[in-house]
């Protein structure tokens, strides 16, 4: 999967990872001062990046 198409993992690998770590409620730790969906995108590039090395 290239880079660009992490987007198609939103609402399922991106929808199992906000719910396992509560980003839709208030996890201010992880969220910060921003949303669930960017966190999760985040989370999933950063995994993208470690298995393509």
């Amino acid at each position: 999967m290239s880079k660009d198409e992490l987007v198609l993992l939103h609402f399922s690998l991106g929808k199992d990872i906000r719910n396992a770590f509560g980003l839709n409620g208030d996890n201010a730790v992880l969220l910060g001062k921003r949303c669930a969906d960017d966190v999760s995108g985040d989370i999933i590039e950063a995994l993208w990046e470690k298995l393509s090395n």
